[in-house]
């Protein structure tokens, strides 16, 4: 019995050597390999994941990491595992220093824009962009005063969970005021100057909160196409103070995008502090959800309702155009409260690699919403209520070029009036 008993313990225990030994819970490092272009470094992916060399494994905080890293937009075919004591991320990434020129006809109004854009800088995954643009009939020809917008952004700072951001937008624009029946009336000119700062911290996973300031300045004139007498918006100046706080996130695929986030801020400006003429209050929410109900599907839902006490056009919301509400002249709706959503299906019809790797895709859609609060409004249908359009269009999406989308939307308005609208832009707007 004794020698029965070391034999099965002898045989154990050569069993016990001769397999692999358990991964030990402490990661002992996390390996990095990027394709497709190849230009990001892994430091750079690095500073978003919180899995990391002599910490703790933990899967939950890994499948965390990774989506994270996915709603930059640079990165796909993106997946991570445990092998051992390592962690193996594998991602593939696009080109994103990328020149542009765009060109956009649609809601009534003609515009042009040129300039670079680079959305992983020095493969350090942060953001630069600067664009020059054109509100004219025949842009950059015609004449007329040039509209410009810059921004940086550099998320997740020497791995913190703190990222910044500074814009700087500088526009000239024509608003226009409709009657009820939709006939056009008076006709202005904005220039508006805003800069804007803000600082947002990445408290848990899924949630963060951003604090700020923005300095706008607005002055208007009587447009020189204006056949209608009239008299435009006094000038108007504001620092804004902002705080916001976003739940959830979105990441994106190649085609598609999947997830949910619910951003909230409230802003605003003091009459006579640091030059504001207004004493103004402003809050928005902001929801978005995305779902794959079968491979190849996307379903998109968007909501946003803004709020105002502003007494003039500086401070209301406007509505209509390919960025809100499609089949509607842009800025069509103004008010101090605007509700506007969207509900968009698209559907993945081809896949090519003639010249280069892309998606085609097919959309239907419907924008609606509610415009309230038009007292002491100049520009804008002079109307309040519900809006509805729908419509379907197009997309073409390049895999190997970051935030790249060709798109044309044909839209019908549906309420309060019956128009239609053909739009084609160089960009997915949500």
């Amino acid at each position: 019995m004794i020698a029965l008993l070391l034999a099965a313990a002898a045989t154990a225990a050569a069993a016990t050597a001769a397999a692999p030994a358990a991964p030990s819970a402490t990661v002992e490092a996390v390996d990095i390999h990027v394709g497709g272009i190849g230009f990001t470094s892994a430091s750079a992916i690095r500073r978003f994941m919180l899995t990391e060399a002599g910490q703790p494994f933990d899967q939950d905080t890994l499948d965390s990491d990774l989506r994270r890293l996915r709603t930059l937009g640079i990165l796909y075919d993106l997946d991570a595992h445990r092998d051992g004591d390592r962690v193996q991320v594998e991602a593939k990434d696009r080109w994103s220093l990328v020149p542009f020129f765009g060109l956009r006809r649609g809601g009534g109004r003609t515009t042009a824009r040129f300039g670079v854009a680079d959305h992983n800088l020095a493969g350090q995954l942060a953001t630069v962009y600067a664009e020059l643009n054109s509100n004219t009939d025949v842009p950059f020809v015609q004449g007329g005063p040039y509209g410009s917008f810059i921004y940086a952004e550099a998320p997740r700072l020497f791995g913190s969970g703190f990222s910044a951001g500074l814009y700087w937008t500088r526009d000239f624009i024509d608003f226009t005021s409709y009657g009820a029946t939709g006939n056009t009336g008076f006709l202005y000119d904005r220039q508006r100057h805003d800069l804007r700062g803000e600082l947002r911290y990445e408290l848990f996973p899924l949630v963060s909160a951003g604090a700020g300031v923005e300095v706008q300045r607005d002055r208007f004139g009587t447009s020189d196409l204006s056949r209608v007498a009239g008299v435009p918006p006094p000038a108007a100046d504001a620092t804004f103070g902002f705080f916001n706080v976003s739940f959830g996130l979105v990441e994106q695929f190649v085609s598609q995008a999947s997830g949910n986030d619910v951003k909230l801020e409230l802003e605003g400006a003091r009459h006579g502090f640091l030059g504001s003429t207004a004493d103004v209050v402003i809050g928005s929410i902001a929801a978005r959800s995305f779902s794959i109900p079968r491979p190849g599907h996307n379903l998109v839902l968007q909501m946003q309702l803004q709020t105002s006490n502003g007494t003039s056009d500086s401070f209301f919301f406007h509505a209509g155009g390919l960025r809100e509400i499609r089949g509607f002249p842009d800025a069509y709706f103004e008010g101090r409260t605007l509700l506007r959503g969207n509900a968009e299906y698209r559907l993945d019809v081809l896949q090519t690699n003639w010249l280069l790797r892309a998606v085609g895709q097919v959309a239907a859609f419907t924008d609606f919403g509610y415009v309230a609060g038009r007292r002491g409004a100049i520009a804008g249908l002079d109307y309040e209520g519900t809006i509805v359009s729908a419509g379907f269009g197009g997309r073409y999406i390049p895999v190997a070029f970051a935030r790249a989308v060709g798109r044309l939307d044909l839209a019908f308005g549906l309420a309060p009036r019956r128009t239609i609208d053909i739009s084609f832009g160089g960009q997915q707007f949500f």
